[in-house]
């Protein structure tokens, strides 16, 4: 039986998705040389799920502050504050959420600037129709997408 990428003759240079393991695992098998970047909104969430309500808003404002930042470097200072903030309050299980597989949230710094508010989500409406002024019904297509 011919494998997954014989039906898909296409090939993907980055991937972004949330914490769909399986999602992951098929790529990584059909697209090995796939990148990912994960999904920052679902990340702020599930550091929130590990805190207390009254710290909920600060760690959304910490994260997008993290989100926003112009440069790699200026983002792994942001998180080694945040991080810091986090242990002295005792909320290490906060500050390992932020942490596990942060190479994935990161890898939009490697691509041009302005793909990044694209490549921060995997939400579809902000993702695909963002940069090109589409509503939501009308989704588009990367024509870096290439068949064969």
């Amino acid at each position: 039986m011919p494998s997954l990428a014989w039906y898909l003759p296409v090939s993907m240079c980055l991937a972004v998705g949330d914490g769909a393991l399986g999602l992951w695992a098929a790529l990584d098998e059909v697209f090995p040389t796939t990148k990912h970047q994960r999904c920052w909104n679902h990340r702020g969430l599930n550091v929130q799920d590990k805190l207390p309500k009254r710290l909920q808003a600060e760690a959304r404002r910490r994260l997008r502050e993290m989100t926003a930042a112009e440069t790699q470097a200026e983002c792994e200072t942001l998180r080694d504050r945040y991080l810091g903030d986090l242990r002295a309050q005792d909320h290490d299980a906060a500050a390992e959420t932020v942490l596990r597989e942060w190479d994935d949230f990161v890898t939009l710094y490697h691509h041009p600037q302005e793909h990044w508010l694209h490549l921060r989500t995997s939400n579809p409406l902000e993702s695909s129709s963002a940069g090109c002024g589409c509503g939501p019904m009308r989704p588009t297509w990367s024509s870096s997408w290439s068949s064969g």
